[in-house]
């Protein structure tokens, strides 16, 4: 779904919503225009102000101000058919956990990061991202959940209690990110939220199933080729890249393939695309793949292969 179909997907019936390059284009006065404010569409990018045509009065936008989902660095690309059969899936009533399942750098995070901004809207009470690859310690998992649902421990109870409490009547969606180092911590926190709180949907990402009762489980793949070079491709041209030759082409192909279409692995290569033309960091990797490294600033699980 591109940006501007996004966009229109905010609005409710009747309503046209526009954003602000779409106010450049028009007529200066030609139209009433009705500043909406910024929002954030389910791409996860940035906030953008959004505007309206007519001065009509409607229902406060579909936009995601429920949430607490970073805004990732860069879009997502691909996938786009597993998006919808997930989609379909989680909004079933019998579907009450999901684990997303791979091995390191199949995009498990990214893919559910857009799965919760795609459900969004169907939980009014909120979504709400935990992130535990940095927790060292499962005593924290409980915690870790716990301030991102701003639920303090009560007297006499346990915080897995609270936090169960604290859900009970709320339909909200629960993404807890990076579950395989803790399982029994996570599987802890899962279960009594499975048994008591009958609107919330609890979303995970790890490299193995928690082995809870009523879990679904997903197995996240490799991209397909053509997303996996389109990733490639995204990714070296906003590294400064020059990609146009055909010889590059079949190079960017070959060197996917030696990547698994993996996704990391292909943003780690195409980061380094600049400096290296495809045919020479498929012909280095033959024999390092250590010369893959990624920026300072992402996570320490995800900077090597």
């Amino acid at each position: 779904m591109n940006r501007a179909a996004r966009i229109g997907a905010c609005g409710h019936g009747g309503q046209v919503v526009i954003s602000p390059a779409t106010v450049g284009l028009l007529e200066p006065k030609a139209f009433p225009l009705k500043e909406l404010g910024a929002h954030r569409l389910k791409d996860l990018s940035a906030p953008v102000t959004l505007y309206q045509l007519g001065d009509a009065e409607f229902a406060p936008l579909k936009t995601l101000f429920r949430t607490n989902l970073p805004i990732p660095a860069t879009p997502f690309l691909g996938r786009e058919a597993e998006l919808d059969d997930l989609a379909e899936r989680a909004s079933s009533p019998a579907v009450r956990l999901l684990t997303l399942v791979g091995p390191g750098g199949t995009g498990k995070t990214r893919f559910a990061l857009q799965l919760a901004a795609e459900l969004a809207d169907a939980f009014p009470d909120g979504v709400r991202w935990v992130p535990l690859a940095s927790l060292r310690d499962p005593s924290l998992v409980a915690s870790a959940v716990a301030q991102v649902l701003e639920v303090e421990e009560g007297s006499g109870e346990s915080l897995g209690n609270a936090i169960s409490g604290a859900l009970a009547a709320k339909r909200v969606l629960l993404l807890l990110d990076n579950c395989e180092h803790v399982l029994d911590a996570a599987a802890q926190i899962v279960s009594p939220l499975l048994r008591s709180c009958p609107e919330v949907l609890v979303l995970t990402t790890s490299r193995e199933p928690l082995a809870v009762a009523g879990e679904h489980v997903y197995d996240v793949q490799p991209l397909l080729s053509r997303d996996a070079i389109s990733l490639f491709d995204a990714r070296a041209r906003a590294a400064g890249a020059v990609l146009d030759s055909t010889a590059s082409r079949s190079s960017i192909e070959k060197l996917c393939a030696r990547l698994d279409n993996l996704p990391l692995a292909v943003e780690l290569a195409a980061a380094r695309a600049a400096q290296l033309p495809p045919a020479a960091l498929l012909e280095r990797l033959s024999s390092r793949v250590d010369l893959l490294k990624g920026p300072r600033d992402a996570d320490e699980r995800q900077r090597t292969l």
